[in-house]
């Protein structure tokens, strides 16, 4: 998304904040008997606010970049809490939710897996290489 959505984005929501406050202005200028002009400088003050922020935020109202999650597939994952088929793992020093692509059976703590695909914020995952490895090894043996 470039800075000219962001920038649509950063005005619609904060227009619908400006009106709240001017309705909620009106209504206390109405019990407290505040002058008119008070109100236009509160508002005013608000307006400007808005204005300074926005250079320092306006990447917050980016969103987030699809390629930016479209890179972690194919990352190993080092699984944190057992994938009974969901559990978490850590992927580039980042805490993800995840899920067994593959019936292959749960994963522990520590084992290796590999991210597949992404489902909204959840990492799909199959189980590294070494823990195929492991399972090949243990079939020949039997």
């Amino acid at each position: 998304m470039s800075k000219r959505k962001a920038t649509v984005r950063y005005v619609l929501i904060h227009l619908a904040q400006l009106a709240a406050v001017a309705g909620a202005l009106v209504v206390i200028r109405f019990f407290l008997g505040l002058p008119a002009w008070l109100l236009g400088v509160i508002v005013a003050v608000w307006v400007a606010k808005d204005a300074v922020l926005f250079p320092i935020v306006w990447r917050a109202y980016v969103g987030t970049c699809a390629g930016v999650l479209d890179e972690l597939v194919g990352q190993e994952a080092v699984v944190t809490s057992s994938l009974n088929p969901a559990g978490y793992v850590r992927v580039r020093g980042e805490l993800w939710r995840a899920e067994l692509r593959t019936s292959h059976g749960p994963l522990g703590k520590g084992e290796i897996a590999r991210v597949v695909a992404i489902r909204g914020m959840t990492l799909l995952v199959e189980p590294g290489k070494d823990v195929l490895d492991g399972l090949r090894q243990i079939q020949v043996r039997t």
